[in-house]
């Protein structure tokens, strides 16, 4: 996250959402649940600013707290130290923001496939369940467009540098032997879902943004732009690898790379009005934490 980080709990990348209402669950009034690695675990938050990971008894009830000997352990004892409210503590439970007693947290959820049973046909009170607890969700286009009329805090699924055809070769990125390259993600076989477009050339620009502003017309709140990378991340299917600077004819720098990057995230940010949110990848505790091209990068996101 980015601006917001005060007010929204960002768990798209911490977990995916299975439960819509805590109401059969016998969990506080505000808490929201969601797997953990598997279906005997739920994370939520509490009134009392808490957030927790429970196991899951064979019964469907709540657990005892998982406090130990989990991977999420570390992760969830840090957190509930974390200066959610901006006010310079990091206290658990939370201090409250509002000088009332109790705490609350918007909640940023990444509605993959999996939380379509509960956004497919919900009830008039699930939809306004939804709206009242959810700041935003990250959904897919065309599936959600029909569900924008109740739920018009939309943010819509695009990914910044990955193509699924061929359909304008001269968009993808090549190797030196002309070879088409790959976003570098759940490859096998020598293959990869997505073919690596080439960020630095205009016509794909132009094309890209069009779609975005087409998803903004639609009525969606804004985009979340995945592979906004800041590192490498391109493969011929097997290996990650460089590829050749269509605007050079020479292996393309890592430092070339981010500058189309920025550049094209920063006329995003220009031209597509709403909220943009970027998936970033680059390593903070490194050199690259300092590139002017990464604080573009950050600069032309809101999260």
């Amino acid at each position: 996250m980015h601006r917001s980080f005060r007010s929204t709990l960002t768990i798209s990348l911490l977990t995916t959402l299975v439960a819509l209402s805590p109401a059969g669950l016998g969990l506080p009034s505000h808490t929201v649940a969601a797997s953990g690695d598997g279906a005997d675990e739920m994370f939520f938050y509490r009134d009392d600013g808490l957030f927790r990971y429970y196991d899951i008894n064979p019964n469907g009830t709540i657990g005892s707290p998982i406090l130990s000997g989990d991977n999420y352990t570390n992760g969830w004892s840090a957190i509930t130290a974390v200066d959610l409210d901006g006010d310079g503590q990091s206290a658990s439970p939370l201090p409250p923001s509002n000088g009332s007693s109790s705490s609350s947290i918007d909640l940023y959820v990444f509605a993959k496939s999996g939380f379509n049973s509960y956004t497919k046909s919900p009830s008039t009170a699930d939809q306004a369940w939804m709206r009242e607890h959810y700041e935003f969700m990250t959904v897919w286009s065309p599936y959600f467009d029909s569900r924008l009329s109740w739920f018009p805090k939309g943010i819509e699924y695009s990914d910044t540098m990955g193509l699924k055809d061929l359909d304008h070769p001269e968009w993808v990125l090549k190797d030196g032997t002309g070879d088409h390259l790959y976003l570098d993600f759940a490859c096998s076989g020598g293959k990869c879902p997505q073919y690596a477009a080439d960020v630095g050339n205009q016509a794909y620009r132009n094309w890209f943004i069009g779609e975005l502003k087409g998803l903004i017309a639609k009525g969606y709140a804004g985009v979340y732009l995945d592979d906004v990378n800041m590192s490498w991340r391109i493969s011929d299917g097997s290996n990650e690898v460089q590829p050749i600077d269509p605007r050079t004819g020479k292996t393309m720098t890592l430092e070339a790379w981010r500058e189309y990057m920025a550049d094209f995230v920063e006329q995003i940010r220009r031209e597509v009005d709403g909220i943009i949110v970027h998936n970033p990848i680059w390593t903070a505790d490194t050199p690259d934490f300092n590139d002017p091209r990464v604080a573009r990068q950050l600069a032309a996101a809101d999260w």
